[in-house]
C-alpha cells in the first residue's frame, strides 16, 4: 500500500500542477481497491461499473498505464477500448521507444492491440495526432508499388493486394500481416484520399528526421 499511496501522491502532484482536475475522493478511492486487486478482478471491476468509459477515461494517463500493466497487456484490449486517444498517446510514450530509438516490433504489437480495440479510432488518430507514427512505421513495416499506368498490365508480386488499384501494398511482417492489412483497409474506408497521400508520403520519408522528431514530441 504504501508504493499505491505514493504513486497516488505523485498523480495528484502532476494534475495539481497540469491544470487538470484531480481526483476525486470517490475516484481515489476506487483507484486503490482496483490496484489490490489481481488483473482479472480489474477488468471485471470496471467493466461491471455504470459507466465504464467514464470511468477509465477520467482515470490519470499514468494510473491509467498502471491499470494496463496489472490487468496484462494481452487481456488489456477492453481497456484500450474505452480509454482516451490522450491515454493511448501516454501508452505508447512509454512502449515503443527503446532509449530514443523507436522499436518496431514492440510498435507493431500495440498498434494491433489497438486495432483490436477499436480500429477506427486508432485509424482517426492515425491521420491527425499520429501521423508521424503512421509515416515512420509504415516506412518500416510496408512495402508500396505504385502503377499509375491503366493501360498496361503489371505482374503484381505475390503477396500484393490494392484497395484502389494504384497503391499496391504487401505487409512485411507476417505475424502483423491481418492486423496491418485490416488497418489499411479501415484507412482506405474512412478517408481514400488522405488514405492514398500518406502512403505516396512513404516516398519521401527521412525515417532518422521523423524518429527525431517523434522523440522531441513526446
Amino acid at each position: 500500500m504504501e508504493s499505491q499511496a505514493k504513486n497516488f501522491e505523485i498523480t495528484e502532484a502532476y494534475l495539481a500542477g497540469s491544470g487538470r482536475p484531480a481526483l476525486t475522493d470517490e475516484r481515489r478511492l476506487l483507484l486503490e481497491k482496483l490496484f489490490a486487486l489481481p488483473g482479472r478482478d480489474i477488468l471485471n471491476k470496471i467493466l461491471n461499473l455504470d459507466d465504464p468509459r467514464e470511468m477509465v477515461q477520467g482515470v490519470p494517463c499514468e494510473d491509467f498505464f498502471l491499470l494496463i500493466k496489472k490487468v496484462g497487456e494481452e487481456d488489456s484490449v477492453a481497456l484500450l477500448e474505452l480509454a482516451s486517444v490522450d491515454q493511448w498517446q501516454y501508452l505508447l510514450d512509454l512502449e515503443i521507444w527503446e532509449k530514443d530509438r523507436l522499436d518496431i516490433p514492440h510498435a507493431s504489437r500495440w498498434m494491433s492491440l489497438l486495432k483490436q480495440a477499436d480500429c477506427r479510432k486508432l485509424v482517426k488518430w492515425l491521420f491527425s495526432e499520429g501521423q508521424y507514427l503512421a509515416h515512420y512505421h509504415f516506412f518500416r513495416t510496408l512495402e508500396v508499388v505504385v502503377i499509375n499506368d491503366k493501360d498496361e498490365v503489371f505482374d503484381i508480386p505475390e503477396g500484393f493486394f490494392s484497395l484502389d488499384n494504384v497503391f499496391y501494398i504487401r505487409v512485411l511482417d507476417p505475424q502483423y500481416r491481418e492486423s496491418m492489412e485490416n488497418i489499411v483497409r479501415v484507412m482506405a474506408d474512412e478517408d481514400l484520399t488522405r488514405y492514398q497521400a500518406l502512403l505516396l508520403g512513404l516516398a519521401g520519408v527521412l525515417p532518422a528526421e521523423v524518429e527525431e522528431e517523434m522523440y522531441r514530441l513526446r
